[in-house]
């Protein structure tokens, strides 16, 4: 079991794990603190110097214009999330981008099966993209 959540100051939020405070950011991400269902890892959303952020057990991604929701495999494995660059929305997996998808209309997921999902666009046709494939080690 583990005890993960959010507090902060006037000037910093930060995140607590396990009663021990991470770095402190100008923000986390509303709704982004997620733990696996294995209790084994901690990731959430932050904005440092303008940039967002993707924090998985200490380890920073990114420097994006924006983060959404990272979603953990079942067994805690791997993790996926989107994030804004420029003008696309693109989906990683354990930090990688996945290529093709740019126009992600959702959040990523991974569901029961260990199948990464998300719903992408391109030229006005609605797209619902699973596969095992975007994983590195499957």
């Amino acid at each position: 079991q583990r005890a993960a959540y959010v507090a902060g100051t006037d000037s910093e939020r930060f995140v607590v794990v396990d009663g021990k405070a991470e770095p402190g950011f100008e923000e986390i991400v509303k709704d982004t603190l997620v733990v696996s269902s294995d209790g084994g890892r901690v990731a959430y959303g932050a904005l440092k110097e303008g940039k967002y952020i993707v924090r998985v057990n200490g380890k920073a991604m990114g420097g994006y214009d924006g983060v959404g929701v990272p979603s953990f495999s079942p067994e805690g494995k791997h993790i996926t999330f989107t994030a804004g660059t420029g003008k696309q929305t693109i989906v990683f997996v354990d930090g990688s981008p996945v290529p093709g998808y740019t126009a992600i209309v959702c959040e990523t997921v991974f569901r029961k099966d260990g199948v990464v999902e998300f719903l992408a666009t391109e030229k006005g046709v609605l797209y619902r993209v699973t596969s095992r494939a975007f994983l590195s080690n499957p």
